[in-house]
């Protein structure tokens, strides 16, 4: 029913393009963390000299 509203005043397109863009932005985001989180699981591993395997990684990661 809202979006009635966006056509109604010409800002649908606008609405949309915005919550495209912002999905977009988070999508990179959780990415960016993902990779960051990786990142320092990696960096712990190797200092503590313990093999680096994927079951490590996704342990470490809460999976």
């Amino acid at each position: 029913m809202i979006t009635w509203y966006w056509y109604a005043l010409n800002v649908a397109e606008a609405v949309h393009q915005a919550q495209k863009q912002r999905r977009q932005e988070e999508g990179e985001q959780c990415l960016a963390d993902l990779q960051a989180r990786v990142d320092t699981i990696l960096a712990v591993l190797c200092q503590k000299e313990e093999p680096i395997t994927l079951a490590a990684v996704n342990w470490a990661l809460g999976f």
